[in-house]
């Protein structure tokens, strides 16, 4: 009994592994799984950035002010614009 089991799970194991078309799987179209996003222009991504800053800076600095209020809370945030950089995010600390 246990034998017939084990021979009908390979058959079905194997029958798994075949094209139930008969078409070979290779040589059908690969469909997108969604539609892909159209890139920004680089002018729409800084106004993007913009909008993000100004949202983000008086909150971060709101907090920062309340949690630490010795510290300096003054932040300014900027992209890196050089070209060929990889991406970035990090945050330093200057003299002023």
């Amino acid at each position: 009994m246990r034998s017939a089991v084990v021979a009908v799970f390979a058959a079905f194991t194997l029958a798994a592994c075949v094209p139930a078309t008969g078409v070979p799987v290779a040589s059908a179209p690969m469909q997108p799984l969604a539609p892909q996003p159209a890139l920004l222009t680089p002018e729409q991504a800084a106004r993007n950035f913009v909008t993000v800053v100004e949202t983000i800076e008086p909150v971060a600095e709101s907090v920062c002010r309340e949690t630490r209020p010795r510290a300096d809370c003054d932040f300014l945030i900027v992209i890196d614009d050089r070209p060929r950089q990889p991406p970035n995010a990090f945050q330093t600390l200057d003299q002023s």
